[in-house]
């Protein structure tokens, strides 16, 4: 059985207050969010939920703590973005390599990867 991953961010307005901008941060300074993971199936049945968290956390940072890492058998995979590359039973789209390129078969890959990861995101 093999899981996706989707991070969820539910973006608002900022307030003025520095100290709130910091902890919700997410990605620039007036774009504030909330985060949450999501693992399902092919048959889109959610499998596991994460915490909340505030928009600063790394998303594998989310995935580590949430359990979920702990509960995938190794016949199971994870199929989640390049930001989790190197994380155990997580299947990533391949990296292009310092100043060379993907390989035809990588970039073959790659889009089956995303393809899978863009109907449930």
């Amino acid at each position: 059985m093999e899981e996706k991953q989707v991070a969820i961010q539910q973006q608002f307005q900022a307030s003025d207050n520095d100290q709130h901008k910091a902890y919700y941060y997410s990605k620039s300074p007036t774009n504030c969010a909330f985060k949450i993971q999501i693992a399902c199936d092919f048959s889109h049945r959610i499998l596991h939920v994460s915490e909340f968290y505030h928009g600063s956390v790394h998303d594998i940072k989310i995935l580590r703590e949430s359990g979920l890492l702990e509960h995938t058998e190794q016949t199971a995979q994870i199929i989640a973005g390049k930001g989790f590359v190197g994380e155990a039973y997580v299947t990533t789209p391949r990296k292009k390599p310092r100043r060379g390129e993907l390989t035809d078969e990588d970039k073959n890959f790659n889009r089956d990867i995303n393809s899978t990861r863009a109907a449930i995101e």
